[in-house]
């Protein structure tokens, strides 16, 4: 466990947030997480996480419209010198309840988005480090389960070291039907076997809040109540 921690906070590039169930110690961690993360996105329709993390909410379409991809956006901003706009953005990948037109929920939406969200994401998922917080990690998703099987099928086995390796928090309960999901998969199993990492952060979801913030104090961004988290 924390061996996982400690990798997981050293290798966090964007944090990735599915329907996480954000109690108060959650959604201290998340924000402390948010400063460090060169992307933060979610597939929440709501603006909690907005407000949790003091982002302003767009869409992958307004990201590629403006930078022409995600990396191009990080990088022009890094580049600048001055605070990035990527910082102060929370990505919406499935849209915003206060855009209904934006909403992606039924398959004719999923297959609607499709070529944007694998234009958006395929750059990330090659180049930086995902940490999945919530919702199995989609390993299934109609967006994500293209997106693994494209990154998958261009993956050179010679070449692994240049894929980052993404990680996924899992509960005790559901961490081995994770892998299964991840690492029995025809398509992108052996991939994922590289390069999924699933974590268990705990036997119950109260425990994503504690682990959350012990990440961010890996992290330097929280004093940590565990002084031995390298023993």
């Amino acid at each position: 466990m924390i061996v996982k921690l400690l990798e997981a906070a050293a290798n966090m590039q964007c944090l990735v947030c599915v329907q996480p169930d954000l109690d108060s110690m959650t959604a201290h961690a998340i924000r402390a997480l948010g400063k460090v993360v060169k992307l933060a996105l979610t597939t929440n329709y709501d603006g909690v996480l907005s407000t949790v993390l003091g982002r302003t909410m767009t869409s992958p379409a307004a990201v590629l419209q403006r930078w022409g991809s995600a990396v191009d956006y990080v990088e022009a901003g890094e580049a600048s010198g001055t605070v990035a706009r990527h910082r102060k953005e929370l990505i919406q990948l499935h849209g915003s309840v206060y855009d209904k037109g934006s909403i992606v929920l039924l398959d004719p939406e999923y297959t609607a988005t499709q070529t944007d969200f694998q234009k958006f994401m395929l750059p990330l998922v090659g180049q930086y480090s995902l940490l999945i917080v919530g919702s199995r990690g989609g390993a299934h998703d109609a967006h994500f389960t293209p997106m693994w099987q494209h990154v998958a099928a261009n993956w050179r086995r010679d070449d692994s070291s240049s894929h980052p390796v993404h990680t996924v928090l899992a509960l005790e309960r559901e961490s081995s039907a994770i892998r299964r999901e991840f690492y029995s998969d025809a398509v992108f199993g052996d991939w994922a076997k590289e390069h999924i990492s699933v974590v268990e952060y705990g036997t119950q979801h109260a425990q994503l809040g504690p682990f959350l913030h012990q990440l961010a104090a890996q992290a330097g961004l929280e004093p940590s109540n565990s002084s031995k988290l390298t023993q």
